[in-house]
């Protein structure tokens, strides 16, 4: 399955973070495509996502399920289209880090997706789908780190 992360820091520690990212009705619309999320419960998930593949523009309707809820350090979640051949997960991971010579608190922030397509185009979509992800990941985790950021200059 083709995988892809990307990791981004975080001038705001740990627990202002998990405190954001929580909840997803904080960041769900950063998700590049997003349409619609539905909380079904407190691990399962309806979400509509617009992508494009070979120029072709379709909504995917997904199952996500949080498989482990480990607050301040990570969420790791599987994904189950609806609509189409395609399965995946991931996992939203943090840690604290210092910064500025050990004098401020902040947090590295990653994410990590897999996605697989199956079906009878899976295997030439599946060669290029990194190139895909990757500004996909790296879009959400700095749009999360941006408004955690935000926030807290706002609360100043």
């Amino acid at each position: 399955m083709p995988t892809i992360s990307y990791t981004t820091t975080v001038t705001e520690p740990p627990e202002a973070v998990w405190e954001f990212a929580q909840d997803m009705d904080n960041w769900a619309p950063f998700l590049r495509g997003y349409e619609s999320h539905q909380k079904v419960d407190e691990r399962q998930s309806l979400w509509t996502l617009k992508g494009e593949v070979g120029g072709l523009s379709k909504a995917t309707k997904f199952k996500a399920h949080v498989t482990e809820w480990l607050p301040m350090d990570r969420v790791t979640f599987t994904l189950l289209a609806v609509n189409a051949p395609l399965s995946g997960g991931g996992e939203i991971r943090m840690s604290e880090i210092w910064l500025d010579g050990g004098n401020t608190r902040g947090t590295k922030y990653s994410v990590d997706l897999t996605i697989e397509f199956g079906g009878i185009l899976g295997p030439v979509i599946n060669r290029y789908i990194d190139r895909m992800l990757s500004p996909v990941a790296e879009e959400l985790a700095n749009k999360i780190a941006a408004a955690v950021e935000a926030r807290a200059a706002s609360a100043c």
